[in-house]
C-alpha cells in the first residue's frame, strides 16, 4: 500500500501557525510544530529552515546546523 502524501493545505496551515507562535515569542511551541511537520513531510525545506531558526533562537546551535 502506498503511503499517502501529506495534505499540503494542512501543512501550510501548521507552518502559518508556527510562524505566528514565533512572532509571539513562543519558540519552543513553534519548534514542536516544525518537528511534527518534518515528521509528516521530511522534504519540506521551509520547515527545516524554520526549525533551524527556532533552534538558533533557543541557543541550540549544534541542532540548528543539522537542519
Amino acid at each position: 500500500m502506498q503511503k499517502s502524501l501529506p495534505n499540503k493545505r494542512q501543512i501550510q496551515k501548521e507552518q502559518d501557525d508556527a510562524f505566528y507562535l514565533i512572532k509571539q515569542n513562543k519558540i519552543t511551541e513553534a519548534k514542536i510544530v516544525y518537528q511534527n511537520i518534518i515528521l509528516n513531510d521530511p522534504k519540506n525545506d521551509s520547515a527545516h529552515h524554520m526549525l533551524a531558526f527556532c533552534y538558533s533562537l533557543l541557543g541550540e546551535y549544534e541542532k540548528a546546523l543539522d537542519h
